[in-house]
C-alpha cells in the first residue's frame, strides 16, 4: 500500500464518519485552513510508522507496516471538556476494532493534553497497521 493510498483511505472514513456527521471544521496536514475563531475543531494527523517483516515462508514474505492516526480535538478555552469528549467518543467508536482498505485500526485511546494557547486539547490515538505480501 502507498503513503498515498493509506492517508486518503483514513481521511475518507474520517470525513465520512466525523466530519460530516458532526459538522466540525476538520484541518488535515499540509492544508491552507486557519482553525475556527471559536468553535470546536479537529487536526487529523497521520504518522507512518515502522516496516517490518512479519513472516517469510514459500514464496512470499509479509511486511507489517504500523502507523498512528491522531485526532486532535481542540475546543474554546473555558468551555468544560463535555464537548470535546462527545466529539472523541464519535472518533473512537469510528475506529475501533475495524479493519478499512486493508488498514486494521486496533482500539483507539482518548487522552486530554490540556491548554494550548486559547484552546483546550485532547487527542485521540488510533493505532493500525497493514500487511503486504510481496512474492
Amino acid at each position: 500500500m502507498t503513503s498515498y493510498a493509506l492517508a486518503n483511505a483514513i481521511r475518507s472514513r474520517f470525513k465520512a464518519l466525523v466530519q460530516d456527521t458532526q459538522t466540525v471544521a476538520v484541518l488535515y496536514d499540509n492544508e491552507p485552513e486557519d482553525p475556527p475563531d471559536d468553535a470546536q475543531w479537529i487536526r487529523l494527523t497521520i504518522l507512518d510508522g515502522p516496516t517490518r517483516q512479519a513472516e517469510m515462508g514459500g514464496a512470499q514474505t509479509t511486511y507489517r507496516t504500523t502507523g498512528l492516526a491522531v485526532a486532535q480535538v481542540f475546543a474554546p478555552m473555558d468551555a468544560g471538556d463535555g464537548a470535546a469528549r462527545q466529539l472523541a467518543d464519535v472518533i473512537v467508536a469510528a475506529f475501533r476494532a475495524v479493519t478499512v482498505s486493508g488498514i486494521t485500526f486496533r482500539a483507539p485511546s482518548v487522552g486530554p493534553v490540556g491548554a494550548d494557547g486559547k484552546w483546550w486539547q485532547l487527542n485521540v490515538n488510533c493505532d493500525f497497521y497493514y500487511d503486504e505480501l510481496i512474492t
